[in-house]
Formats: structure tokens, C-alpha cells, sequence
């Protein structure tokens, strides 16, 4: 049998008890040390997700979206009929309880309650009259030993004792989650449960001591390289520029009964004001420049803050903008102008040189032509007088 509720319905003369699971109830019992099963198919009964007793022996079950079912016994055989949106169900998740011994259901911001002389549901107005918060309840409201109503709406668990009005007010218990489900024992003790959290209230055991609200930075995700630092203590290690976006996960100690808490942050570094991030736990902060940083987180309890949670770290620059990065781009621009200079000493003394060049080859074409004499020729050169000088006679 597949999800199977138990403990429901009449127990039969020879000890076997009711159950109803998904397309099939029946009955178990004992014989001979080992249990057996006696099924009673049902055609499109589906799964069946809680059960309960009314006043008058029959059982109701929780179908689903619009659907309970009525399971009664007539000289011990079961009878089952469906209810649907024909007999007065909205169209929303049906939770069927027993309050006060009437078949109530709530679904959606709707309470309803079972008319057995017209066998169908209708809006409650008189217990909405009575407590008008049970208008917006989730779940399945119960009454407890004392006879206070315990049930869950607008985020929070409402205890209040509607039969003598005055004597106890009503308290709202901050859970952080709406139960589905309320549970209650014969000694006060009432449990509340919904997918991934379970509750217990025990009215014996005193309050813990408050505890002082303070914030906590639990661990920090780097986004980038997808790392998890957890317990970061007051500082990070210096963080390379490619893993400048992280996420700090946040977390406040505190009374669990207490006022709901929420955070504000403030990034020193980055910005001058705190920003609230609600009852989220976490807070982001993506591409930040080179630098120094100071993460600051207070809880926010009633309006009150509470201590503050400090975690400094550094972002560095990128390869480009390091002191090794710009000694290089010096170093280059002085070896780049002693370059120039050099060409430009080297090109000027180059001209110059031409210039010498052209300049004596130049000298050199204006200069008279040697004369072309052979050996003998010199010699008889060399030999020949010198003509005396000229005469000039003047006339007396």
C-alpha cells in the first residue's frame, strides 16, 4: 500500500483497525503473530494526504486540489463519496480538519465548514466572527489540551484561547515557516510540522534564556572560482582581481520565539549607507574595484539593531595596474626615449658624414688639372732658362 493513513475510522470487533492509501482502503489485523491485509479497492481515489475523524464515526480524507472524500461505515462496511467544487469546494489545495467536532476546510484564504443537512461547504463566517485571523490560516488548525487554537497564518503560529476571551491574549510565534500540520497530546505538548521542519512545543519546559542579538558572517562563496571560505574570521586573505564578486552568507544567533531578524549591510569602501537585505541570509556584491573593503552586518530585531559582524579584505589589481606592472611601462619608456636619442645622435652623425663627403668631392673638381708630362719631358723642363725680367723703359 502506497501512501498509507492508519488509525483512523472504527476498530472491528476482532482487533483490526481501518486504513486508507492511495486507490484502496481496508482493514488490518493480527492473526498468529504476523499482520495481514484486507484491501477494498477504490477507482480515481488517488493519494490520499491526511485523515481524520468527525463526531460521528465517519472519516474524512484530503484528496488534493478541490477533492476530500467522506468515508462512512454502515454495519461495518465502508462507503465512500467524493465532494468536489459541485458541493461548495473552491479550486485550491483542500486541508481538512476537525475543529470543535465540524469537518472545516481551508484552502486558499477561504475557511469553509461542512453542512451535514445540506451536505455541502460554505464559508465559516461564525468562527471567522469569532477570530478573525483564522480568515488568512494555512494548514490544519487544532486545539490543544487547555482548549487554546493553535494555527498558522501570514508567516506566523497564532495560539489563542477563543473560550474565555481575556483570560490569556493571543501570542504569534515567529517560527520562520507556516506549519501544515498541528499535532497535539493529552500533556500540552504540540507539534508542528511542515516539508523539512519539525516543531515541538512543550508548555513544561521553561523559555531559554534570551540570548543577545548579534551577527554572524558564516562562510563566503567567491562566485568566480566557485570557493567556499567557511568561519572567515575578521579578515580574508587578498583576493586576485578575477575574483572580485563574492557572496557572504549571514546568520544571528537568537530566541527562536523572538521577533522575526533581519539584516542590513554595509560595504566600507564601496559606499557610506547601510541596505537592507530582509530575512535573506546572504548578501552579494559583484565586480568591485581594487582595493580595500570592510563588510559591515547588523541584525535588525523589532526595529532594535544588534551587534555588528566585521570581515575586512582586499581586492588587487589586475596584472596590469601592479608596482612590478608599472616599473616595467618606466623602465620601458626610458629605455624607448635613450633609444630615440641614440638614433637621432646616430642619423645626425651619418649626415654629417655625408656632408664631409660631398663637400671634398665637391673641393676636390675646382682644383687646376696636373699637367701629364713624361720623364724626359721634366727634365728638359727643369733645364731651361729663365727668361729675365722685363724691361720697362721710360722716354726721356
Amino acid at each position: 500500500m502506497t501512501n498509507a493513513r492508519l488509525g483512523v475510522g472504527p476498530i472491528r470487533p476482532d482487533g483490526g483497525f481501518f486504513y486508507v492509501a492511495r486507490n484502496e482502503i481496508g482493514w488490518i489485523s493480527k492473526a498468529a503473530g504476523t499482520y495481514a491485509a484486507e484491501r477494498i479497492p477504490v477507482k480515481d481515489l488517488g493519494d490520499v494526504y491526511n485523515a481524520v475523524d468527525d463526531s460521528a464515526g465517519s472519516v474524512w480524507v484530503e484528496l488534493g486540489v478541490a477533492r476530500v472524500g467522506r468515508i462512512e461505515f454502515a454495519q461495518g462496511n465502508p462507503k465512500i463519496r467524493i465532494f468536489g467544487i459541485e458541493e461548495g469546494l473552491t479550486d485550491a489545495w483542500a486541508n481538512i480538519f476537525v475543529l470543535d467536532g465540524i469537518i472545516r476546510c481551508s484552502a486558499s484564504g477561504h475557511l469553509l465548514r461542512f453542512d451535514s443537512r445540506t451536505q455541502r461547504f460554505s464559508d465559516d463566517r461564525e468562527l471567522i466572527r469569532q477570530v478573525p485571523a483564522l480568515a488568512n490560516c494555512a494548514g490544519r488548525p487544532i486545539r490543544d489540551a487547555s482548549g487554546r487554537l493553535w494555527f498558522a497564518a501570514m508567516g506566523n503560529v497564532h495560539v489563542i484561547d477563543d473560550r474565555h476571551p481575556g483570560k490569556s491574549p493571543a501570542a504569534a510565534v515567529p517560527l520562520g515557516f507556516e506549519p501544515t500540520e498541528f499535532t497535539a497530546e493529552a500533556n500540552g505538548v504540540v507539534w508542528m510540522q511542515s516539508r523539512e521542519h519539525l516543531v515541538r512545543f512543550d508548555p513544561g519546559v521553561p523559555n531559554p534564556p534570551s540570548l543577545p542579538l548579534r551577527a554572524e558572517i558564516t562562510s563566503v562563496q567567491l562566485t568566480t572560482s566557485n570557493r567556499r571560505l567557511y568561519a572567515p574570521g575578521a579578515a580574508l586573505p587578498p583576493l586576485p582581481y578575477s575574483d572580485n564578486s563574492l557572496v557572504a552568507y549571514l546568520a544571528a544567533p537568537a530566541s527562536p520565539f523572538g521577533a522575526p531578524v533581519s539584516f542590513e549591510v554595509m560595504l566600507e569602501g564601496a559606499s557610506d549607507q547601510w541596505v537592507s537585505t530582509g530575512t535573506v541570509g546572504s548578501a552579494s556584491f559583484n565586480h568591485l574595484k581594487e582595493g580595500n573593503y570592510v563588510l559591515r552586518v547588523r541584525p535588525m530585531a523589532g526595529g532594535t539593531p544588534g551587534a555588528e559582524a566585521r570581515l575586512a579584505f582586499t581586492v588587487n589589481p589586475p596584472w596590469f595596474r601592479t608596482k612590478l606592472a608599472w616599473a616595467l611601462y618606466i623602465a620601458s619608456a626610458v629605455g624607448l626615449i635613450l633609444l630615440v636619442a641614440w638614433l637621432m645622435s646616430y642619423l645626425e652623425c651619418r649626415e654629417m658624414v655625408r656632408l664631409e663627403r660631398v663637400v671634398a668631392e665637391r673641393t676636390g673638381s675646382c682644383m687646376p688639372p696636373t699637367p701629364n708630362l713624361d720623364a724626359r719631358s721634366k727634365r728638359t723642363w727643369k733645364r731651361r732658362p729663365r727668361s729675365p725680367p722685363a724691361r720697362i723703359v721710360t722716354a726721356s
